[in-house]
């Protein structure tokens, strides 16, 4: 075979794999969108984000494996590696680790859970006898404000007196 040739299956096998690439980031979306429910701006923000990374994957796997030339094939060889991942393997990839992030995310909860015991612990027994602090802080804060109120009240009055008299 002319080394020409070898070198255009060398360039087509990375397309495929930088369709490969490109099909897996686009999974961690699927799966970040899973875990993490976002609305339709950050939906659209990450695709966006997405597109532009499959740019910038493909003008990488172009420039370090065909010197910057772009061909027909290079294109037909992305597609078709993005369409093998996803129909051998995103399946797989997104069920295995949709299931370990969601184990993961029970898993910290439940530490933060256990390690936050002792703090919930204290402010319920702080909490308490603080009630009855606010209870009588309250009406007494209530008493003030009503003496307030009313001073305030014969103040202006007296002043709208004064002020009818010149």
């Amino acid at each position: 075979m002319p080394s020409f040739i070898i070198t255009e299956l060398y360039v087509f096998l990375y397309s495929l794999l930088g369709g490969m690439l490109i099909a897996f980031i686009y999974d961690i979306f699927r799966i970040k969108r899973r875990i993490v429910k976002t609305s339709v701006v950050f939906l659209h923000l990450e695709d966006i984000l997405f597109w532009i990374i499959a740019v910038i994957v493909m003008f990488l796997f172009v420039h370090y494996t065909n010197e910057g030339e772009i061909r027909g094939y290079i294109f037909i060889g992305a597609f078709a590696g993005a369409a093998v991942y996803m129909l051998l393997l995103s399946k797989i990839i997104i069920s295995c680790s949709v299931a370990i992030l969601n184990f993961t995310i029970k898993a910290v909860k439940l530490i933060l859970f256990i390690l936050t015991y002792p703090v919930r612990l204290v402010f319920k027994i702080l909490s308490f006898p603080a009630k009855f602090l606010l209870k009588g802080t309250k009406k007494l804060c209530g008493h003030t404000v009503r003496l307030a109120k009313t001073a305030t009240r014969s103040g202006i009055s007296r002043i709208t007196k004064l002020k009818n008299l010149f």
